[in-house]
């Protein structure tokens, strides 16, 4: 599934950077990457800026230069430093459709950040709530109906059906998880 999925709930923006700092005099700024497709920001193109607040700003960026989960990112009309420094912590997002198309199987974490989560046989188990990115396998955080917290490794042992439109998520617990 790709992440032009016409489901409700799920966000029209997608957070693909955060602005961390100024980078040198001119207005450049560091960023965090938060995509698995950097360049895809490389090319100039309008782009949402979200502040405090949920302050808005519609501004035209490219990327510089990145290596791993850093870049550096120019604003077309940001020129100094003190500007750049305004913009920390900002967050920079993308049309919801303007995602990569990804293999089937694979899914965004935005796509999945507020399923239901449910056991084969049924039982409501919470709502997912975060993926943790950990080397081994990603992990998915679901918020119990009492307030707890169940951890399911993202595993196709585990992850049983993926219901994108429907927002519901099919597991197989493993024996002992929730003792």
């Amino acid at each position: 599934m790709n992440c032009e999925v016409p489901a409700t709930g799920l966000p029209e923006w997608i957070d693909v950077a955060v602005i961390t700092a100024p980078h040198g005099v001119h207005g450049e700024v560091k960023v965090r990457l938060l995509t698995d497709f950097p360049s895809r920001l490389t090319e100039r193109q309008e782009v949402r800026l979200v502040g405090p607040g949920e302050k808005v700003r519609e501004v035209t960026v490219w990327l510089d230069s990145y290596l791993g989960e850093r870049g550096i990112l120019r604003i077309d009309g940001l020129t100094d430093r003190s500007g750049a420094e305004k913009l920390r912590g900002w967050r920079v997002q993308i049309p919801r459709g303007r995602c990569q198309p990804l293999p089937p199987g694979q899914y965004y974490v935005f796509e999945l950040v507020g399923m239901q989560v449910f056991a084969q046989g049924g039982e409501y188990l919470g709502e997912l709530e975060d993926v943790l990115r950990l080397p081994a396998n990603d992990v998915y955080v679901v918020r119990q109906p009492d307030g707890k917290t169940l951890l399911l490794p993202a595993l196709r042992s585990v992850v049983r059906e993926v219901d994108v439109p429907g927002r519901r998520l099919s597991v197989e617990l493993p024996p002992g998880l929730t003792d």
